[in-house]
């Protein structure tokens, strides 16, 4: 899904016939970008007062929450192994860490509550940002924007 033209990566995803552009950023930008999602849906406390990146780090092990179960985005291939969007960004995310990334399914319901308890390091999902999860977690700039046409 990934496809770099010379300094530019550029993200297309076709669903049930409609096409969205995902990102269409330089290198520079790519790498601004990965460090938020790095910060995506952990709690500023967490990252700031127990230093999640060096723990990171030094486990080797970027854990990512997603639910696998949402295409394209992410869900179990032909292989059974997860695969689309979100997990390719997770891997290029640990990749630019220099760490491994370990996916963990997680259901929806439990998604959050994982990323507390720290079971996960971060989300890698469809999370709408609301003020309230704002007050409690740190978000990427959104990299999906669902609009639909011909309703009403």
């Amino acid at each position: 899904m990934f496809t770099n033209n010379g300094s530019t990566l550029q993200t297309d995803i076709t669903t049930f016939g409609v096409n969205m552009k995902l990102a269409h950023l330089g290198r520079q930008a790519l790498m601004g970008v990965m460090a938020v999602a790095l910060v995506a849906g952990m709690s500023v406390k967490s990252f700031a007062d127990e230093g999640l990146l060096n723990k990171v780090k030094e486990r080797g092990t970027l854990l990512v929450g997603l639910e696998g179960t949402y295409p394209p985005f992410s869900f179990q291939g032909d292989d059974g192994k997860l695969t689309g969007f979100e997990v390719e960004f997770a891997q290029q995310l640990a990749k630019h860490l220099g760490v491994e990334a370990s996916l963990k399914p997680t259901k929806w319901d439990g998604m959050l509550a994982s990323l507390d308890s720290k079971r996960i390091d971060v989300v890698i999902n469809q999370v709408t940002i609301s003020d309230e999860r704002k007050k409690k977690y740190d978000f990427s700039t959104p990299y999906t924007i669902f609009r639909y046409s011909g309703a009403g």
